[in-house]
């Protein structure tokens, strides 16, 4: 299984996978027009916004994120 979370250019979410959902105890409808930045805390040290202006620049990045309190402050790989 995936956790994929689709976001616009503003980093709203757009669509999450079945298994994004699960973990995130949310359906699609309440994700729908949340922003990553509300999930997520950190890249690798850097900000939210930080890491996807980075990814639209290099375009392509693999990172580690850490999450916020809503999934225990697990920590997921991404690639963007």
């Amino acid at each position: 299984m995936e956790f994929v979370l689709a976001a616009n250019d503003d980093r709203q979410l757009v669509d999450a996978s079945d298994w994004a959902t699960r973990l995130l105890r949310l359906e699609r409808a309440e994700l729908r027009g949340r922003r990553v930045d509300d999930f997520f805390v950190e890249v690798n040290g850097e900000t939210v916004p930080d890491a996807l202006d980075a990814f639209v620049s290099d375009g392509v990045r693999s990172r580690i994120c850490t999450t916020v309190v809503t999934l225990g402050n697990r920590e997921f790989a991404y690639r963007v």
